[in-house]
């Protein structure tokens, strides 16, 4: 798939791995992508996550790579269904009702091998696995870009400052890890939606503090992070049951300090003057 239009409005899957690199370009962040496509298609399918949505900025490297793994992986993982499930021999129908019984398949589509698949799963007792094409689209900007972290099943993001904190804030989402936090309020752990974010640090930069600011964030296990050369490698174990949620900003502080530094008491209904 060709280079969408800028600011188009995209209608991703519902579940989808976001890759940011920004206002300006991360060209190595795209390079290391395609040069371990694989990995990273590996890691969308563990997840259940059918497509991949790349802002790619400035850069002139497109994703191609990446795109004509996404077709040979799904055509093996297809051919796979396919020898696993048991046929009869072409030109017969079944239709006996016997669960055990394999649906004839002649010129299977995607569909039909889904259902006959579901069928025989369900009838091993295993749990199914559906596989379906992995959509890749990459986009210079995009329209409405903070509702794409909000709802991604996976973020990887250049170290900008504005782009962590904006995942690490986003609203909860279904797409996000569930994972146990402790509620100060109720004194108990509660189930919680957290980003699962992943930062890819851009070593080129001049005086760099990325590092440092990842380094920060993932002491407190908000985020995961690493350098470019290596980060397929470091995303592959990456332990997302250990992600802890952003703690809200906490404004009532701020207001605080500032009545306390005028000596204002807010709850008397006490108003400051800028006269």
């Amino acid at each position: 798939m060709p280079r969408i239009p800028d600011n188009t409005l995209l209608l991703p899957a519902t579940s989808y791995l976001l890759v940011t690199v920004g206002t300006t370009r991360f060209d190595k962040l795209i390079t290391e992508i395609n040069n371990d496509a694989q990995t990273i298609i590996d890691i969308c399918y563990e997840k259940n996550i059918t497509e991949i949505i790349l802002q790619i900025g400035k850069s002139e490297i497109e994703p191609i790579e990446l795109e004509k793994i996404a077709e040979i992986e799904y055509k093996k993982r297809i051919g796979n269904v396919n020898m696993d499930i048991p046929q009869l021999p072409r030109g017969e129908v079944n239709n006996d009702n016997d669960a055990t019984s394999p649906t004839l398949l002649v010129n299977p589509d995607q569909d039909s091998i889904q259902r006959e698949k579901k069928r025989q799963i369900e009838k091993m007792g295993k749990k199914e696995i559906l596989i379906k094409k992995m959509k890749i689209v990459w986009v210079s900007y995009a329209q409405n870009f903070p509702s794409y972290l909000t709802n991604a099943t996976m973020v990887i993001s250049h170290a900008g400052a504005g782009s962590i904190l904006e995942t690490l804030r986003s609203d909860p989402s279904p797409q996000h890890q569930l994972v146990k936090v402790y509620n100060s309020k109720s004194d108990t752990m509660v189930n919680d939606m957290v980003p699962r974010l992943f930062v890819v640090i851009n070593e080129d930069l001049m005086d760099n503090h990325q590092e440092e600011l990842a380094e920060a964030f993932a002491e407190h296990f908000y985020l995961f992070y690493s350098k470019c050369s290596n980060f397929v490698k470091v995303l592959k174990n990456v332990k997302w049951e250990q992600i802890v949620r952003y703690p809200p900003p906490q404004r009532s502080a701020f207001t605080g300090l500032v009545a306390q530094t005028v000596n204002v008491n807010l709850n008397q209904g006490n108003v400051i003057s800028l006269e």
